[in-house]
């Protein structure tokens, strides 16, 4: 069993990557940290975990509760950890990222690119930032220390998702080649 973090700013690509590589029945499985916190948590939407007191240190301990869970796996598949942009909201999540950045991958592009998908994509719940507390957000000082230290990137900016599943295949198969 092999994991593989994938990391990067909301809208760049992450999920649909890992979904797209999942579904053409291969050993990769996607495991999205945001579903599992809202297993864990019992909720329907993070906002419910988020805004309690120390609403992101309980959000960053159910990913780890989760990422535990992946780890105990043993098995010949490939987990695609979508590591939602909240697991990165804490100390402790940046870090656990950091510390694996051999096997990290950072989903990214042009910020007003990003932006603007994760714009069309959040309007339908309606919690709609606007583009300075994206940017404050997404691409902070600490998120971007995260982004940094994988040790492949993606930029989906002028790729259309056919074209970046194909570099991601191949940053996939690069992280296994290398792999302990």
């Amino acid at each position: 069993m092999s994991v593989i973090y994938v990391v990067g700013p909301s809208g760049a690509g992450k999920s649909a990557l890992c979904k797209k590589l999942a579904e053409q029945g291969t050993h990769f499985i996607h495991v999205s940290l945001d579903a599992q916190v809202k297993r864990y948590a019992g909720v329907a939407h993070l906002n419910e975990i988020v805004h309690l007191p120390d609403g992101w240190a309980k959000f960053w301990n159910y990913c780890l509760q989760a990422l535990h869970q992946i780890c105990q796996i043993k098995d010949d598949n490939i987990y695609l950890v979508d590591a939602g942009a909240g697991s990165l909201q804490t100390e402790q999540g940046r870090n656990y990222f950091i510390e694996r950045a051999k096997n990290l991958v950072c989903v990214t592009g042009n910020e007003d690119v990003i932006y603007g998908r994760n714009s069309v994509k959040i309007q339908v719940r309606g919690d709609l930032r606007s583009k300075d507390d994206f940017m404050k957000t997404e691409y902070s000082p600490e998120r971007r220390a995260v982004y940094e230290a994988a040790q492949y990137a993606v930029n989906t900016t002028k790729l259309d998702l056919n074209a970046s599943l194909h570099t991601f295949q191949e940053v996939i198969s690069a992280i296994l080649q290398h792999a302990d």
